[in-house]
C-alpha cells in the first residue's frame, strides 16, 4: 500500500506540472463593467454624438416591461459602449423599493484608455459591479486538462454552492471530452437582501474560452465557443458595489477606477497584507493517515446537483457538513499549484503598474 500510495503521488505531482507546463501566458484584465449614471439618452448623444440603436431591444423591451426601454452603444478605436436608458426618470421599482439610475453603462474588456475617455466626457459615474478576470493560454488540447485541475484545486471563501452551466463536465483527456461546446463551472455566495431584492454581491466562473471573434450562438441557445476553438480558461471574479469589496478599496466611481483598479490588492490581498484572504485561492485536504476526506491524489467523488464531480468546493461543502468549521483545519495551501500562484500574482502586480 505504500508503495501504491506513493506512486499516486508522484503520478499526479507529474499531470499537475505537465499541465502547468503548458500555461504558455497569463493575462488580468478588467473584463465586464458596469456604471450607473444620471444622464438621458439626449445629454450622452449630445456628449457622444451619433448612437447606435438596438432597434431589436426596443421591442423587447416594451413587450416585457423591461425598466429600461432603449438600449444604444457607440463604439470607439479601443473598445465599445453600451447605454440603456429609462423613457423617464425617476422609476420607483416596488420589486427592489429603491430608485434605479436613469442610465447603466456598461463597457467590456475594460482598458485604462476606453474608461479615461468615458470617464472625462461623462463625469460622475457610479460603479455598479466590475468584473476582474485572469486568463490563462495554453494550446487547445491542454484546455480541458487545465479546467479540470482548476476545478479540484479552487477554493473560494464563503462560497456558498458550484455548479456547471453550458455543458456538462466529462473528463478531461482527449478521448474523454466529448463535449463540443466550451465547459462553465460557476461558484455562487449567499444571497442578502439589497432593498427588496437578493444580490450575492460576488460571483465566481471559471471556464474555457477563445477569442472574441470565435464566440457564436451554440446549440443550446447560449452564447460561448465551441470546444475546438477555445484557446485559454478564464478566472473571473464578479464583485458588485454591494459587496463592500470595491468600498473598502476606495473603489466606489469610475474616477476611482481610471486612477487604479488595484487588482493585486483586491484579488490576492494577501500578497499584501498576509492578514487578508485571497479572492482567489488553491487549496487540497491534509494528508491524514485515517482521513476521511479526498487527498489530493485521489478522485473527488461527490457530485454537485447536475452529477458532476472532480471539484474541490464540492468535497468541502461535503466536508463543511460532516465536519462544520472545524474543515477549515483540514485544509492547506497546495504546494503542486504554488508555481501558478506566484505566476498570477506577479502578472496582477504588473497589470497594476501598467494600467
Amino acid at each position: 500500500m505504500p508503495h501504491n500510495t506513493d506512486q499516486a503521488k508522484r503520478q499526479h505531482r507529474t499531470l499537475v506540472r505537465s499541465i502547468l507546463r503548458n500555461v504558455s501566458e497569463i493575462k488580468p484584465l478588467i473584463h465586464l463593467s458596469q456604471f450607473s449614471g444620471p444622464y438621458d439618452f439626449q445629454q450622452v448623444r449630445c456628449k457622444l454624438g451619433k448612437l447606435g440603436i438596438d432597434k431589436a431591444f426596443s421591442i423587447r423591451a416594451k413587450k416585457k416591461n423591461y425598466t429600461y426601454k432603449r438600449q444604444v452603444h457607440k463604439s470607439f478605436s479601443d473598445g465599445k459602449i453600451t447605454f440603456l436608458f429609462k423613457t423617464y426618470a425617476p422609476y420607483n421599482s416596488p420589486q427592489l423599493g429603491y430608485l434605479r439610475p436613469p442610465c447603466i453603462v456598461e463597457t467590456s474588456n475594460s482598458s485604462s484608455r476606453l474608461l479615461s475617455t468615458i470617464n472625462r466626457v461623462l463625469p460622475g459615474l457610479k460603479i455598479m459591479s466590475l468584473e476582474y478576470a485572469i486568463d490563462l493560454y495554453c494550446p487547445n488540447n491542454n484546455v480541458a486538462k487545465l479546467l479540470y485541475l482548476l476545478r479540484r484545486y479552487t477554493y473560494i471563501h464563503h462560497a456558498k454552492q458550484a455548479s456547471m452551466i453550458n455543458d456538462e463536465y466529462l473528463g478531461y483527456e482527449e478521448d474523454e471530452v466529448t463535449r463540443d461546446i466550451n465547459a462553465v463551472s460557476q461558484i455562487r455566495f449567499k444571497e442578502k437582501t439589497v432593498g427588496k431584492k437578493l444580490s450575492s454581491g460576488k460571483y465566481v466562473k471559471i471556464y474555457e474560452r477563445g477569442d472574441d471573434t470565435l464566440k457564436k450562438r451554440l446549440p443550446n441557445r447560449k452564447k460561448g465557443w465551441l470546444h475546438k476553438n477555445t484557446n485559454r480558461v478564464r478566472l473571473e471574479v464578479t464583485i458588485n458595489r454591494t459587496n463592500g469589496t470595491l468600498g473598502n478599496n476606495y473603489i466606489e466611481t469610475l474616477n476611482d477606477l481610471v486612477q487604479g483598479p488595484k487588482f493585486q490588492k483586491i484579488i490576492f490581498a494577501k500578497s499584501i497584507d498576509p492578514t487578508k484572504q485571497d479572492q482567489i485561492q488553491f487549496k487540497n485536504f491534509k494528508d491524514r493517515k485515517n482521513g476521511k476526506l479526498p487527498k489530493e491524489y485521489e478522485d473527488y467523488l461527490t457530485e454537485d446537483a447536475q452529477g458532476n464531480m472532480e471539484s474541490f468546493m464540492d468535497e468541502y461543502f461535503r466536508a463543511k457538513n460532516l465536519k462544520g468549521k472545524g474543515v477549515s483545519n483540514e485544509m492547506e495551501n497546495s504546494k503542486n499549484m504554488e508555481p501558478l500562484k506566484t505566476r498570477m500574482v506577479k502578472a496582477a502586480k504588473l497589470f497594476d503598474k501598467n494600467w
